[in-house]
C-alpha cells in the first residue's frame, strides 16, 4: 500500500515538474506564433517613434494637452533641405528671359494623424521582429545594408529613448534589417513597419 501511495506521489511530483518546465520554456504571451519581441512596450509608455531615412523624418506621437490625439511630424533634418533655385537669366535676341525659381522645400508640418497611422503605432507595442539574429560580424552586417546607414528608427518609451540602425534597402528582402544601438543585436523586421513611416508617403496624415 505504502509503495503504491509513493508511486502515486513521484508521478504527481514528476508530472509538475515537467509543467514547470514547459511554463518556463513558453514565449512571452505578448510575442505572437513566430515572432521575437524585440522591445517590451505597452500603449501607455510609447510616447513618440521617429524615423530618419537620412534627409527626412517622420515622427507619430500622442497629443499630451486636451484630447488625447495621435499627431504626424514632417520635415527635413537640419542642413538637409534642398536650396531653392533662384532662377536663370538667359539673352536671347538682347531680350532677357529667366526662368521662374523652384518653389521652397515645404517646412515641418504637423498633422492629424489617419487612421493607418493608428495602425502603424500599434505595430510598436510590443515592437516585433520575425527573427533575431544576435550580434553580427562586421562583413555580414554590411552585407545586411547596416555598415554606414543614415537610416534611424528612435522610440521614446516613459521617458527613455532607444535607437535603431535601419538597414538600406535590399532586393529580394522581404522586410527590414535594424540593429539595436546600445546591444549590437540585430533582428528583422516584418515588411510594413518601417516601410509604414516613409517620410515621402502621405498615408499617415
Amino acid at each position: 500500500m505504502k509503495a503504491q501511495t509513493t508511486a502515486v506521489h513521484g508521478t504527481l511530483a514528476l508530472a509538475g515538474l515537467v509543467a514547470a518546465y514547459m511554463t518556463w520554456q513558453r514565449p512571452p504571451e505578448t510575442a505572437k506564433a513566430g515572432t521575437v519581441v524585440v522591445a517590451e512596450i505597452s500603449k501607455q509608455s510609447l510616447e513618440r517613434i521617429r524615423y530618419e531615412d537620412g534627409t527626412r523624418f517622420t515622427e507619430l506621437g500622442r497629443k499630451t494637452e486636451g484630447e488625447s490625439r495621435l499627431l504626424v511630424t514632417m520635415g527635413y533634418l537640419p542642413g538637409k533641405a534642398p536650396l531653392a533655385d533662384a532662377g536663370v537669366a538667359a539673352v536671347d535676341g538682347g531680350v532677357i528671359a529667366t526662368s521662374p525659381p523652384a518653389a521652397l522645400p515645404p517646412p515641418t508640418r504637423e498633422l492629424f494623424a489617419s487612421e493607418r497611422a493608428e495602425g502603424t503605432y500599434s505595430k510598436f507595442t510590443p515592437l516585433e521582429a520575425t527573427r533575431a539574429l544576435g550580434v553580427l560580424k562586421p562583413e555580414k552586417l554590411d552585407e545586411l545594408g547596416l555598415v554606414d546607414s543614415p537610416r534611424r528608427l528612435d522610440l521614446k518609451v516613459a521617458g527613455v529613448s532607444r535607437t535603431f540602425v535601419v538597414g538600406k534597402v535590399i532586393a529580394g528582402i522581404i522586410g527590414t534589417y535594424i540593429q539595436d544601438t546600445q546591444s549590437n543585436e540585430v533582428f528583422l523586421l516584418p515588411g510594413t513597419t518601417i516601410g509604414d513611416l516613409d517620410p515621402s508617403s502621405q498615408a499617415l496624415v
